[in-house]
């Protein structure tokens, strides 16, 4: 309502108000939405790369004995090998994941269902402790004995290096 002078009472003003403060809000979520999503679809392709890297290193690792491998992104994945594992479509024996960390026992099911990159292999890998995360960076070092390729961070081969030197 408009009062004689033309000018609106602070009741309608105040609702004007409020509707505007409420359209703002639903806009930013939408726009923190929308940007969300185009993370989570680059980290996936960010985890394609990481983990096509990774096999190519495998390979070296395979001819040479032994290598190293730099994995930068994505953060807050894990990089998980699995035996004889039929619960993930890509794969029906080996298989090779980087998947999101959903808490541990959630991140081996984030790989069962879907949300993590899989690729089907040929040869057996082990995973140092039962899967290594990714956080800021990570240094692998990837070694082949013949039979089988392991993958262990880097400082933890220093770690071990160190306590043999030690004793």
């Amino acid at each position: 309502m408009r009062n004689k002078k033309g000018t609106l009472l602070p009741g309608e003003m105040i609702v004007k108000v409020i509707l505007s403060i409420f359209g703002l809000a639903i806009l930013i979520s939408l726009l923190v939405l929308l940007f969300s999503l185009i993370q989570k679809r680059d980290a996936k392709n960010e985890a394609i790369s990481s983990l096509n890297y990774m096999l190519e290193r495998i390979s070296v690792a395979k001819q040479s004995g032994m290598t190293e491998a730099t994995i930068l992104v994505p953060k807050n994945w894990f990089i998980i090998s699995y035996q004889n594992k039929n619960d993930i479509t890509e794969c029906k024996d080996k298989c090779l994941c980087i998947c999101p960390d959903e808490g541990w026992f959630f991140t081996r099911i984030a790989c069962e269902n879907d949300k993590g990159i899989c690729k089907e292999i040929d040869y057996s890998v082990s995973v140092a402790e039962e899967g290594i995360g990714i956080e800021k960076g990570i240094d692998l070092i990837l070694t082949y004995d013949g039979t089988k390729t392991s993958i262990r961070k880097k400082w933890y081969l220093k770690k071990v290096m160190l306590e043999i030197l030690k004793s």
